[in-house]
């Protein structure tokens, strides 16, 4: 149950998803936002009203020297 359609226009590398319940309760915009830029970065967190409250920066610009093993149940 998590999830949900994006909020706004958006951009080709930045999406927010709002948190309808949160936002409510407190009458601030409060959601998580996904930041992409292919090659380079990986962002996501959550945010409340414009600014992130956490966020964690995944840096895409080297490859994995080496792949972790396949997923339980997996090959």
């Amino acid at each position: 149950m998590y999830g949900g359609f994006s909020y706004g226009e958006g951009t080709a590398v930045r999406h927010e998803f709002k948190s309808v319940e949160r936002t409510e309760e407190t009458g601030i915009f409060r959601g998580w936002r996904i930041e992409i830029v292919h090659g380079e970065w990986y962002t996501y967190g959550t945010i409340r009203d414009t600014s992130w409250s956490w966020r964690v920066d995944f840096d895409m610009t080297e490859p994995l020297e080496e792949l972790p093993p396949a997923p339980w149940g997996h090959e």
